[in-house]
């Protein structure tokens, strides 16, 4: 049977050093038929010139530099899609991490399962914060994902495996979104009854959490995910925005506490409004009550009752993120992992597990 053409496409913006890594982990798979497009976002470091090193050293990493607005990882992520040659395609981002067996592992999954159209798997998110590490995905039903998605509530990633002719079946990435970026895409591909599949309960690759200027989501407002959920939202059905909904005003009111100024958070609560996210006395709640949060920053006391009180408009949502010691990992992914992130030791992780 011919081994299938694995096209992995990765968009960069200044990351000429996280980059070497993971195009390392790239060439250290134990499957050779693979491609890899670097998509490069109009970095101003030397980005370019550490891609171009690798590209001709191993012709199967190809690299493109963006050739259309507007700029963002998801306008890269389809430039690469165009320009892939492979018949699967799988995203990935340049800061992650391949263990050796990843491809080996996909490619496996793909034989065995003739009907394939898209599929996902674990991984293990790093912080470089708290050096901790947790699974990202939750195995689980392509309907319970939808529901996820208009929850908040963990799902998948952007390294989902995709094939060619069904990502066509999708509404593509939006380029016009630039955080929360994956999720439309997938509830795209479960509205369309694409079939989804799980392909690992072992994690396949590692997601690596920076603070370096490519990683821009934790410092994005909520403005920001209120225009990509108005996109998301007009996919949906009546029950679905229901739900979507109800998530979003939870999600203002987790949010708002955060936020740096009333000002800023009421310019927020107004976009809400004006996508009917909110209605009128909904926003009346909000805006007298986040007026009279940020009015007592002086009174702790009284601040913190205020606080209390904003349960009694919604239910705060139970973490479901499971926490990994280094001593859950198998001694090959240790040893992998060590090469890439040496600081990691049992003393450096937290053993709390959540459900």
């Amino acid at each position: 049977m011919k081994e299938p053409l694995i096209s992995i496409i990765i968009p960069v913006y200044n990351r000429a050093e996280l980059i070497k890594e993971t195009l390392d982990s790239v060439l250290a798979q134990t499957y050779s038929n693979w491609e890899c497009l670097v998509v490069d976002d109009g970095s101003i470091d030397n980005t370019w010139e550490v891609l171009n090193d690798y590209s001709s050293k191993d012709e199967r990493i190809r690299i493109i530099k963006r050739n259309r607005s507007p700029k963002g990882a998801n306008t890269c992520r389809n430039i690469g899609a165009e320009d892939s040659r492979g018949e699967y395609l799988l995203f990935f981002d340049s800061d992650d991490i391949f263990f050796p067996w990843c491809i080996e592992t996909l490619t496996q999954f793909i034989r065995r399962n003739n009907g394939f159209e898209f599929g996902s798997f674990q991984q293990l998110v790093r912080s470089s914060f708290n050096h901790r590490m947790w699974y990202r995905c939750v195995k689980d039903t392509p309907e319970n994902y939808l529901l996820r998605y208009l929850n908040f509530r963990i799902a998948l990633s952007t390294a989902c495996l995709w094939k060619k002719v069904s990502f066509y079946k999708t509404d593509q990435w939006d380029e016009k979104l630039s955080c929360w970026q994956d999720p439309p895409l997938i509830v795209s591909a479960l509205l369309k009854q694409l079939r989804f599949y799980w392909i690992s309960d072992e994690p396949l690759t590692m997601i690596r959490m920076n603070s370096d200027a490519g990683q821009t989501t934790n410092k994005l407002k909520l403005s920001n995910y209120l225009f990509a959920l108005h996109e998301l939202n007009v996919k949906l059905n009546s029950e679905e925005r229901k739900i979507l909904k109800k998530s979003i005003k939870r999600k203002i009111w987790e949010k708002g506490n955060y936020s740096s100024s009333y000002e800023e958070l009421n310019n927020e609560i107004r976009i809400a409004k004006s996508f009917n996210f909110i209605n009128s006395r909904e926003y009346r709640i909000l805006d007298s009550y986040f007026k009279l949060f940020f009015w007592l920053k002086n009174v702790p006391l009284l601040r913190y009752l205020v606080y209390k009180g904003q349960y009694l408009f919604y239910k705060k949502q139970k973490n479901e993120r499971v926490i990994v010691t280094f001593n859950d990992l198998s001694k090959t992914q240790k040893e992998f992992i060590l090469k890439f992130i040496p600081e990691i030791s049992d003393e450096r992780m937290i053993d709390v597990r959540t459900v």
